[in-house]
Order: structure tokens, then sequence, then C-alpha cells
């Protein structure tokens, strides 16, 4: 899944994010990455400025609300079913 994050502050920034899900035996893996233009200034303020303390927060309540999201049973929804032992969750 990708979208486009637009920053106000500290400084405009406009920027592309990538989440990538992998499945995994007990769910599945959710990594996100972040890219974009990146001005001298910006480059010089990565050296006092930690992107992932400043946003890392905000990612993980999002990841948080999509997993609750994802294991919300949905009315009408049919049941869940698990593997059989052996098989493979993905094609």
């Amino acid at each position: 899944m990708t979208y486009k994050l637009d920053f106000t502050k500290p400084m405009e920034a406009h920027n592309v994010v990538d989440f990538t899900f992998a499945p995994q035996s007990d769910g599945t893996n959710v990594t996100w990455a972040m890219r974009g233009p990146m001005p001298f200034v910006s480059e010089v303020m990565t050296l006092f400025f930690d992107m992932d303390k400043a946003v890392g927060g905000e990612f993980e309540k999002g990841l948080t609300s999509l997993k609750a999201l994802a294991q919300k049973e949905l009315p009408g929804a049919l049941p869940r079913q698990q593997p059989a032992q052996g098989e493979s969750t993905c094609a």
C-alpha cells in the first residue's frame, strides 16, 4: 500500500510512504518506509533530528489501529478458517 504524506511542520515536505505486508505463521509482518526529496537544509537537519522518533510513534499508533481493524469480526462475515496442518496460507 502506498500513499502520499505531506508535512507542514517543522518544515514543509512531501513524501511517499510504502507499507509492505508479508504473511507469517502467526500473523502478518508489516514494514513501512518513507521516501521523498530531501533539500540540503533537510539533510543537515537529519544530523540533529531523528525522523523515526518524530513520526515513528504515529506510525506505531496507525499499525495498532490497522491490526485492530484487521482482527475485527465484521457483521455477516464468514467465520475465519485456520489452515489445516501442513497447508499454506498463501499461494
